[in-house]
Formats: structure tokens, sequence, C-alpha cells
């Protein structure tokens, strides 16, 4: 935080001709009064700043409500009940966090553009922006969701390799991997709707998310032996309640509708494909570096070639199937960072259909 403050200010600093000359060729001949400008800021922060809340309050809440009710109500030792919950959260979720990282930088990205189309009164512009980014989203997420599904014990190896929690660990990851999915493209939603100028919708979806999963992760641990997995299924719970609101309020001040054949069902099945392909792959290359597990920490040099090549396989095969059955075209290709080189290599490749060479 310090970083970004001392950062801002910099370039705070460095605009300051910028902005003299910005002031002096203003045609409005207004000046904005400090007490407005702070009364708007603290309207668009608010909501940015709660939500935040809600989302840090929401893991505190379940950590508090699992504890308690584990040791409290049930005799749980508090040991064993501690190392459950860190093995969720310190492993399975934090695995779980990073393609839903890339999301949080698509939803960054989005934001200006599609506040300038409102903004110009251009709505179908904006529904066009935000569609196209749910849509990439989806691509990308979906896929990273079966990768971890498929290659949750692999994948846990590598960044944890400690033996006596990997059983566990994994399996939660294998169960958490659909959050993936519903968490990118909320963000995505979360972000649209700020734009347009909604900016207490994703607040209002985030509160209505943590009541619901509040109350049946009472009830799941008060009335089932699942455990630390009743976390899993709540956080499952709050990314759908999350991801089902905000399509709704997109629908209802938006008008989006969305295609959920061309940006949800084919890339599950190319995902599916391509986890398919993955699983087969590591398994082969495991057998072929079975030598491996003799030598010093082959163990996990050999998961990691294993895994190495089922990602790269994934890539190949994702990539392939999705461009030759024409869920991604050649256009999604060009709006993606680096498209011009992607579309490139597809060339180079011979993936792209002959259409979609015809009509570039």
């Amino acid at each position: 935080m310090l970083i970004a403050l001392l950062f801002m200010f910099f370039c705070f600093r460095r605009s300051k001709e910028g902005r003299k000359a910005e002031i002096l060729s203003d045609a409005t001949g207004k000046e904005e009064k400090y007490r407005i400008f702070l009364r708007d800021t603290i309207l668009v922060i608010t909501p940015f700043m709660l939500s935040g809340v809600i989302m840090n309050l929401t893991t505190s809440l379940n950590q508090t409500i699992y504890m308690r009710m584990l040791i409290d109500l049930k005799g749980a030792g508090e040991t064993a009940t501690t190392t459950l919950y860190g093995i969720f959260s310190n492993k399975a979720v934090v695995i779980s966090n990073i393609p839903i990282s890339i999301a949080t930088a698509v939803s960054s990205a989005i934001i200006p553009g599609i506040s300038a189309a409102y903004a110009r009164r251009d709505e179908t512009g904006a529904r066009r922006q935000v569609g196209n980014a749910i849509r990439i989203t989806s691509i990308v997420a979906i896929p990273s969701a079966v990768g971890l599904a498929v290659l949750a014990r692999p994948i846990t190896m590598l960044m944890f390799p400690q033996m006596e929690s990997l059983e566990l660990a994994s399996s939660l990851l294998s169960l958490l991997a659909v959050t993936v999915i519903f968490y990118s493209i909320s963000t995505i939603t979360n972000a649209a709707l700020q734009s347009i100028g909604r900016m207490n919708l994703p607040l209002i979806s985030a509160g209505i998310a943590l009541v619901v999963q509040t109350v049946v992760l009472v009830l799941l641990l008060r009335f089932t032996d699942l455990d630390v997995r009743a976390l899993v299924l709540v956080s499952i719970l709050y990314s759908v309640m999350i991801f089902a609101v905000n399509q709704y309020y997109l629908r209802r001040f938006l008008g989006i509708r969305q295609d959920v054949r061309r940006d949800y069902l084919q890339p599950l099945v190319c995902a599916a494909l391509m986890g398919a392909a993955a699983k087969a792959v590591y398994y082969l290359v495991s057998m072929a570096a079975e030598p491996m597990r003799n030598l010093p920490k082959g163990f996990y040099f050999r998961n990691l070639a294993a895994t190495a090549a089922a990602l790269l396989a994934a890539v190949l095969v994702y990539g392939y199937t999705m461009v030759r059955s024409g869920t991604i075209r050649r256009k999604d290709l060009l709006s993606m960072p680096k498209g011009q080189s992607l579309v490139r290599l597809m060339e180079k490749l011979h993936w792209l259909p002959e259409t979609e060479k015809r009509s570039a």
C-alpha cells in the first residue's frame, strides 16, 4: 500500500504541468468545490471498500463459525480443527485464487471503456464490451477450473509437497475448483455494474450471498459430519449466489442476454476433452519417469515432469478444440492481449478454419 501511495504521489507530481494546461484550456469556466469533489469521491469509493469488507468478513466469519461449532458444540480437538482449517485456507484456497487473479486484472482494464460508452449513452457499446469481457473470462476460467479439478493432486504436490496433508488438500482443491468459474465471472460483472454507476449492487450481491452461506454453513456443521468440506460447499454456494445475482442485475439494468451455449457449454466441452488429455498424459509420463523415484527427491521431480507435460498437452488440446470447433473465433483472439501474435501462430499451425481465413 505504501509503495502504491508513493507511486501515485510521484505520478501526481510528474503531471503537474499537464494539469495546469488542462485547467487553462477548460471551456466550462466552472471550478468544482472541494466539498462536492470530496462527496462524490466518498460515494464512489465507499461501495468498493464495503465490498472488500464483506469479502474479508466472510472468511473471518466462516473461520469463527467452523472453529466454535466443531470445538464447543461437537467437542473436536482444537489442534486437529485448526490443522484442517489451515489445509483448506492456506493450500486449497490459495491455489484456487491463482486463476481468479487473471479476472481481477481484466476487470480493471474494462472499467474505463464501459464507463465511457455508458456516459455517451451508448448502451449497445457498453453491452458489447461487457459481453466480450465475460466471454473472454469464461474462456480462461473454465479450463482453469477443469485443470485444477483433474490435476488437483499433482498441482498441490508441486506447490505444497507435504505428504501428510497432500490427499486432503488435493481433494478440497478438486471440489473448490468450480468456484474459479463463478468468482472470475463475478469479478467481471462487479466491475461492469460499477462502470454503469450501479456502485451499490455488487455490495447487495455480496450481502445476500453472505447471509445465505452463513445459514447453510451453520446447518451443515450442526447436522452433518462434513467438517472442513462444509467450508468448501459454502464457498461454492457463495460464488454461485454472487454470480446469479449479478447476472440478474446486468439483465435488468443493461439488458444483457448471454449466449449460454457459446459462452459456457462449448468451452466446457472443449475443457472436458482437455482434462481427459491432460490426465492421460500425466499418467503416461509418470509411468515413463518411474526410474526417477530412486533419485534424491525423485518423487517430486517425477511429478514435476509429468505435470509440465500434462499442462502443455492441456494448452494444445484446448486451443485446438476451441479454434477448430469455432467456439473461439479470429475476432475473439484479436481482442485478447497479444491477439495478433495468437492469430499468426494459429495460421502457421493451420488451426484456423478456412472460413475464418477467408473472412480475414
